[in-house]
């Protein structure tokens, strides 16, 4: 678990590894600040990926748009140094693992070289990379130091890798305008990347949509080798939602967790077949980071961690191995 807390003379990143959270209870070790330098402290949440330990986390600077990233020490058992690259993002980055590659997602503050903007928002395209020997390059190619633009403009995106279909879905909050109403809708979008017989591995052409999901912000998202599950804070109320899909292809619900609410969204990890974790940043003036456990189909109690605290509207990020 991951987050980004407000303090006097800043922000500051907090790091508590999981120590029990395969069987039995989930549980996690006492927190601690896991940033020193000013410049790569963030007002944004982290993102975490690795697929039997965690092996990257990257995020958002708080004293500019660069994003930072740190890969795990497994020999120390913690984080290693922070290094600054050379992209540039207003939001919080997204990393995934895909097989036996390392994707980053973010929304683009750059309309000049690296990429030709097909899409406009007031958010910004989000674009892609890969990290490929220790350098961060366009998708498949090691040779071309730039990034992919994506077929949609969003804040932000989330990423789960399905062992079972071997195929990568990435989900984002899609908010459209009309110009003659000036109606604001919100939706949950989706996409896939999946194996072509001809091409290899490329995202379908359709973008897909949650039905009845209306998320205030970027959606969770995650698989447990069988199914995705998707989470996110309700536009209209800070109540949480989630659903779930084997394929994409259909989605059950979504269903309203009408005991808990949030101001920042939830975030989603799985421990094993129809057996999750769920936190979140309590909502208005609770600072407190909440859990609860999903097991066969029911959430069950939330709990309150009472030694870690979020003074903002941000929400946790959570991290578990990848399940097949």
């Amino acid at each position: 678990m991951v987050w980004s807390r407000q303090e006097p003379g800043g922000d500051r990143l907090y790091w508590s590894p999981n120590t029990e959270a395969m069987g039995g209870t989930p549980r996690w070790a006492a927190p601690y600040g896991l940033i020193v330098d000013d410049a790569a402290n963030s007002t944004t949440t982290p993102s975490i990926c690795g697929v039997r330990s965690p092996e990257l986390m990257a995020w958002k600077g708080s004293a500019d748009d660069f994003i930072w990233y740190s890969r795990w020490d497994a020999a120390r058992n913690t984080w290693g140094p922070q290094i600054r690259t050379a992209m540039q993002t207003q939001n919080s980055p997204t990393v995934v693992c895909f097989r036996e590659r390392t994707f980053i997602f973010w929304r683009n503050t750059d309309t000049g070289a690296g990429g030709s903007p097909r899409h406009r928002s007031e958010f910004g395209d989000v674009v892609w990379q890969e990290f490929i020997d220790g350098e961060w390059v366009f998708p498949g190619n090691p040779t071309i130091y730039s990034y992919e633009t994506m077929a949609f403009a969003a804040d932000g995106v989330a990423a789960a890798w399905s062992t079972r279909e071997d195929a990568l879905y990435i989900a984002w909050q899609d908010v459209t305008h009309d110009v003659v109403t000036r109606d604001v809708a919100y939706r949950a979008s989706w996409m896939k990347l999946a194996k072509n017989p001809k091409f290899g591995y490329v995202w379908e052409e359709r973008i897909g949509v949650i039905p009845s999901a209306a998320p205030g912000a970027t959606p969770a998202l995650v698989s447990d080798g069988n199914a995705i599950y998707a989470a996110w804070r309700n536009v209209e109320n800070d109540h949480i939602s989630w659903t779930w899909s084997v394929d994409g292809g259909s989605w059950f619900g979504p269903y309203t967790l009408t005991d808990r609410l949030t101001s920042a969204g939830p975030a989603l990890a799985a421990l094993g077949t129809s057996d999750l974790v769920m936190a979140w940043k309590g909502a208005g003036d609770d600072t407190w980071i909440w859990w609860s456990r999903l097991r066969d189909g029911v959430w069950g109690e939330q709990q309150a961690f009472t030694d870690r605290e979020i003074h903002a509207n941000r929400p946790v990020s959570l991290w578990s191995p990848v399940l097949g």
